[in-house]
């Protein structure tokens, strides 16, 4: 679905502050909660309230144009792709962080392999969060991208060189 879990959101947003970035692409956007708070605590606690102010470069990645709602006017644009086709892969690059938030098991394991791998040779971070193991889910609200094609675990992202800094119904992790 264009969301995710609400106890992943602070650990999220806290790493992202952490991290300080200048340009940030989120694959996978949905219904551009992150776009939002990070428009709120990456730049308005810098006291750059005004859009004109804002100096993140901050892109989404969306292939269901049926999500799009006014939270992504916080993104300086969504393009409208799907991430997980490999002729894409070249415009996912040059960003200081890259989000795949509740994205990843949306695509074959395999294919999630050689993505998150050219994600990180080829930007500076890579947040990931995924269902901690087996959760099946199927079409949602008439986007068949929603559904789980691949399992994960935190001991996935671990083996991958992934730093897991929070868990429960998900894992999530930093790639530097």
């Amino acid at each position: 679905m264009p969301s995710s879990n609400i106890y992943n959101i602070a650990p999220i947003i806290e790493k992202v502050c952490e991290l300080n970035p200048a340009s940030i692409l989120d694959l996978g956007p949905g219904c551009g909660k992150y776009g939002a708070l990070i428009r709120e605590y990456h730049e308005v606690n810098r006291f750059k309230i005004k859009p004109s102010q804002w100096t993140v470069k901050l892109h989404g990645v969306e292939a269901f144009q049926d999500y799009r709602n006014p939270m992504w006017q916080m993104y300086d644009f969504v393009a409208n792709l799907n991430f997980a086709d490999k002729k894409n892969w070249p415009l996912f690059a040059n960003y200081d962080l890259v989000l795949l938030i509740d994205s990843l098991e949306h695509v074959e394991r395999p294919l999630g392999d050689m993505l998150l791998s050219h994600l990180r040779q080829h930007n500076k971070n890579v947040i990931v969060s995924v269902p901690d193991g087996e959760m099946p889910q199927g079409a949602w609200g008439g986007n068949d991208l929603e559904t789980h094609r691949a399992t994960w675990t935190r001991q996935d992202l671990v083996m991958l060189g992934g730093q897991v800094f929070h868990s429960g119904v998900c894992a999530i992790a930093h790639f530097s």
